[in-house]
């Protein structure tokens, strides 16, 4: 009998940790090799809080003009280029909600986390895994609901004109809840 899909993935995602660590002798090039993974952190901190904030034109800007996103189910596909992935992710973010298939105002809290970074011996590439926890808000019927979805990611990214941008993500969401009611604080 052949891996669930499941599995599959989350072998792809942990390969990662098959990737030696740059073993840097040079003090100056450890430092540039840590400045480089803070950076790709807050870049990806970044992405979140642009999709948390539903900025399209804000993580099309932390993108290559040559990137790719691989998205598993719900949203299925491969999308190249600046203009592929800004209609993928106004697809998300802005019809979807639309079209019903997100709560109405839905408001995301997209968290990246258990992030693993490996940096190339150039320093100017770098591949990334992380776990994505999401939980959203937002209304049905009057009434206010939440949903929690979790996944992987996978990034390649390069360093452009001395910024970290994305190149390639794969999306791929494990599991998403149920619909379930939640008392608003704020």
């Amino acid at each position: 009998m052949g891996m669930k899909v499941s599995e599959q993935i989350w072998n792809e995602f942990k390969s990662i940790l098959k990737i030696p660590k740059a073993t840097r002798v040079n003090l100056e090039e450890r430092i540039r090799e840590l400045e480089a993974k803070e950076d790709i952190r807050e870049l990806l901190a970044t992405y979140t809080y642009f999709w948390n904030s539903k900025d399209v034109n804000g993580i099309v800007s932390i993108m290559t003009n040559d990137c790719e996103i691989i998205h598993g189910r719900p949203y299925e596909g491969v999308y190249r280029g600046k203009e592929e992935a800004r209609r993928f992710f106004e697809n998300i973010l802005i019809e979807a909600p639309k079209k019903g298939l997100r709560l109405g105002e839905q408001e995301d809290k997209h968290h990246i986390t258990n992030l693993i970074i490996r940096v190339d011996e150039g320093i100017c590439a770098a591949e990334a895994t992380a776990y994505f926890l999401r939980v959203s808000t937002g209304k049905k019927d009057e009434r206010e609901f939440g949903v929690i979805a979790t996944g992987w990611y996978s990034f390649e990214l390069r360093k452009e004109d001395g910024e970290w941008r994305i190149r390639r993500m794969k999306i791929f969401r494990r599991m998403q809840s149920k619909e379930f009611e939640v008392t608003p604080f704020l």
